[in-house]
């Protein structure tokens, strides 16, 4: 995160966020407490505030709610890792990447 102009830059792109921060956030999106996200993902409370912390600095905000609000954002589509879109017009392609399927 860096500081412009307009105050802090916040994570935007997936990578910033841990998966189990991502967790995090969306249980924080549920407006669950810290001990209800601490026995949901079978993690410590002190773990908890951790992630909450990471994220407050991550999104640069300064309370849970704020935190909440950006949960409730539909999150950007993007393709699975390690897969790829392939155009309406190519052949089909067979699982693992092996060349066309031979239809018979």
């Amino acid at each position: 995160m860096t500081i412009g102009d307009d105050g802090p830059v916040t994570a935007t792109r997936p990578g910033e966020v841990s998966e189990r921060e991502a967790e995090v956030l969306a249980a924080l999106g549920a407006r669950l407490s810290n001990a209800q996200i601490a026995n949901s993902l079978h993690i410590s409370i002190r773990t908890v505030e951790s992630h909450v912390s990471s994220l407050l600095r991550k999104y640069g905000v300064t309370d849970r709610r704020a935190l909440a609000a950006i949960a409730a954002r539909p999150a950007p589509a993007r393709p699975a890792p390690g897969r790829h879109r392939r155009p309406a017009s190519s052949p089909a392609w067979s699982a693992g990447g092996r060349g066309p399927v031979r239809r018979c």
